[in-house]
């Protein structure tokens, strides 16, 4: 009987802390929940927070020597800076008062980005491997495809992964510095195509598209083989002798590095660092 009693009293108060657990001696408890927090408003809180970090320890220092080191190709540079910039807050101070619907500024916007970035792409012969020039070359692939479809569909979903693509660009920046100061450059010129690699599967991530791993893989291995073919097509044949449509890739940057150097000449760049500014920067630290 008494161990009878003793369950019956716990069970009491175990219905008695269920009914009232949100009250106590007549004072409301809050119920908090994950759902209470303004996620958007801590969504754009991070953005600027980790783009702001990057920027200070980091772009900053390389910025006043780019017009010395990216003199022919300042334009797609700055456009693709800025572009991205724009485009990201612009999305989330929007974010706030629900999902985003695209309109036809959206779509200029992420257009514009990803032309800027495959004009620079083209035009700089800095990079390494070929896992770097297709890692980039996917990004704005996926962001044109994303966001002209998110506008012809409405469809808010799209329209978000396409803007949370712009983080590839934040990871490749802020991985960057850490790899540099380790030193592990020196190590082996993979090393930058590995983290760049890394950077697009960390942004297709973010974009919470249903096999985001596949759709990165796809057009990773998409863009590296048309590099591939162009590049051993010039290889074969010279620019001069080969097809309308080799000459046409070749014109906007889908070949390897060491094709697009064989035509307008120089050597490949031993250190597969992305941003040859960061060589005088270190010369000035």
């Amino acid at each position: 009987m008494l161990e009878r009693g003793y369950f019956s009293q716990l069970l009491h108060a175990k219905q008695y802390i269920d009914n009232n657990l949100t009250q106590l001696r007549g004072y409301e408890l809050p119920n908090y929940s994950f759902q209470s927090f303004n996620w958007a408003q801590i969504d754009l809180a991070w953005q600027i927070l980790r783009y702001t970090a990057v920027f200070c320890l980091d772009t900053r220092k390389a910025v006043p020597h780019w017009p010395e080191v990216y003199k022919n190709h300042l334009v797609p540079l700055s456009i693709h800076v800025l572009t991205t910039i724009l485009d990201v807050l612009r999305y989330h101070i929007y974010a706030l008062d629900g999902p985003v619907q695209p309109n036809l500024l959206d779509l200029y916007l992420s257009l514009s980005l990803s032309v800027s970035s495959l004009q620079f792409l083209s035009l700089v012969r800095v990079g390494g491997p070929i896992s770097v020039r297709s890692s980039f070359q996917s990004v704005a692939i996926l962001r044109i495809i994303l966001s002209t479809a998110g506008y012809a569909r409405d469809d808010a979903d799209l329209h978000r992964a396409s803007v949370k693509l712009n983080s590839v660009f934040f990871w490749a920046r802020a991985a960057g510095p850490v790899i540099r100061r380790l030193k592990l450059f020196d190590l082996h010129r993979h090393i930058y195509a590995t983290q760049i690699f890394c950077c697009l599967v960390l942004g297709m991530a973010e974009t919470g598209l249903p096999g985001w791993i596949y759709i990165a893989l796809a057009t990773f291995c998409l863009n590296a083989a048309v590099n591939r073919w162009t590049g051993n097509r010039i290889r074969e044949s010279g620019l001069n002798q080969s097809n309308l449509l080799v000459r046409t890739l070749v014109s906007i940057g889908w070949a390897d590095l060491d094709a697009l150097k064989s035509i307008t000449g120089g050597e490949e760049s031993p250190a597969p660092d992305p941003d040859p500014s960061l060589e005088k920067m270190e010369k000035v630290e």
